[in-house]
């Protein structure tokens, strides 16, 4: 107890320790914040990774994709495999398209003129429903009847569909289309615009050419999953639309599989990896949603290791200027050492002592860094909106990032990992000083005091 009352009266001696303290405070406080958005960030893309993305993936080799007992086939087995809770098949196919008069308007951003390319994704609705979650954010007239209503709903006698298709279409058999809500924006188009798609099926016609098929399509509804480029550059369909569109022997080309909240996603995509390979599936074709996203993930991942890295040296740099405070406090301090020599302290005994001066100003700044860089953290947005308010700049742009406000996800694991580090990191950069006192001559030091 007297060496920390000693300690504490050494470092009011000398305000510089505030400033090391001050450092402290903000590499801890920048770590915690900048981490917590990182987090939050690559939580909030998780989730819309997952608003496009089953839990798991199989894809159906191509020898299998126009056998409908082949496929029947996996279909059953995959969801007969534990904690496996639901199953659907999707068919993609790619399109060009524009609208009903053979042009898009000017505002649309296409590289093929007057076309546009767009990824058709074939999807059979009640079993869609429970395995992602591509309708939940959607509208349109069948939208408002309900969450389980049929978005692929085109009645052209409603008065709805009436007042918005030309009267000269009313009689085609216009093929119901979901579009992304961002991509209705910028293409002007809207519920119950006419499109005409054109795409190429996978057999020759009777001259040996590509075989070019077109078709008249609706827009029934607009959905959002809040991934830009899913919104962007895909549109569903009816999978049985689709097949009969495009002319193609394949009924699908992909299974997508719901696995159970409780069960962990790797033993399950083994589990399936392993039902699935007598049947002629292999390893690969089996993958989870994040096997499938590992390279947007892992850029996350390495930007936020590489953020942490860079503001750790704001702590590092604290360090250093810990270790010249404590160096010129031995200086200053030698002739009080050698009374303490004196008097009968220990070398260890007064290498301590200044030790617990580097502690002292480590956890100062440690605790306060930690409150400052909590309560940045939980008011966050409202700091944002403060500063938008006052200076009229926005340092945060929702239309860029695609979020309405900045997400933070704290991660307390994490944050002890950065204290535990700030407080070696002190404690090695400690080490000179107290190494220096301890070695001091007590004659020699009471006479240069």
């Amino acid at each position: 107890m007297d060496r920390i009352f000693v300690a504490l009266r050494y470092l009011l001696a000398r305000p510089i320790a505030l400033i090391t303290m001050a450092a402290v405070l903000v590499g801890v406080g920048s770590l915690i914040v900048v981490d917590s958005v990182m987090n939050g960030f690559l939580h909030e893309q998780c989730m819309l990774i997952r608003g496009t993305t089953a839990d798991l993936s199989v894809r159906i080799p191509v020898g299998m994709r126009g056998s409908p007992e082949a496929i029947e086939r996996l279909l059953a087995q995959a969801g007969q495999t534990r904690d496996v809770s639901a199953v659907s098949l999707r068919l993609s196919w790619p399109a060009l398209w524009r609208d009903e008069e053979g042009r898009l308007p000017t505002t649309g951003m296409s590289d093929f003129g007057a076309y546009h390319f767009i990824q058709l994704v074939g999807v059979d609705p009640v079993e869609e429903r429970r395995v992602s979650r591509f309708f939940e954010a959607s509208e349109g007239p069948a939208a408002e009847a309900g969450p389980q209503a049929d978005l692929f709903a085109y009645d052209p006698s409603d008065p709805f569909w009436a007042e918005r298709i030309p009267e000269r279409m009313w009689r085609w058999p216009l093929v119901p289309l979901l579009v992304g809500r961002k991509l209705a924006t910028i293409m002007e188009l809207e519920v119950g615009t006419v499109l005409s798609l054109a795409t190429f099926g996978d057999q020759e016609d009777q001259r040996g050419a590509l075989n070019a098929r077109s078709k008249q399509c609706v827009i029934s509804a607009l959905f959002d999953t809040g991934d830009a480029e899913f919104d962007l550059t895909r549109a569903l369909i009816r999978r049985s639309d689709l097949v009969r569109f495009v002319g193609t022997e394949s009924l699908a080309d992909e299974i997508v599989c719901r696995v159970s909240a409780a069960a962990a996603l790797d033993p399950v995509r083994e589990s399936l990896r392993s039902a699935l390979l007598p049947l002629g599936v292999g390893v690969e074709a089996v993958a989870t949603w994040m096997d499938l996203k590992a390279v947007l993930l892992g850029a996350v991942e390495n930007e936020r290791r590489a953020l942490a890295i860079v503001l750790f040296f704001v702590v590092v740099v604290a360090s250093f200027n810990l270790v010249v405070t404590l160096c010129m406090m031995v200086n200053e301090k030698a002739r009080d050492i050698g009374i303490l020599v004196s008097l009968g302290s220990t070398p260890a005994q007064v290498a301590v002592l200044f030790l617990l001066c580097g502690m002292i100003v480590t956890a100062a700044g440690l605790v306060l860094g930690f409150g400052g860089g909590l309560l940045l953290t939980i008011y966050l947005n409202e700091l944002h909106d403060a500063v938008r308010s006052l200076t009229g700049w926005q340092p945060f742009d929702p239309s860029v990032f695609l979020f309405t406000e900045l997400p933070t996800r704290i991660d307390y694991a994490r944050i002890a990992w950065f204290v535990a580090g700030t407080v070696v990191c002190s404690l090695l950069f400690t080490l000179y000083p107290a190494w220096r006192a301890a070695r001091l001559d007590a004659v020699d030091s009471l006479r240069r005091g």
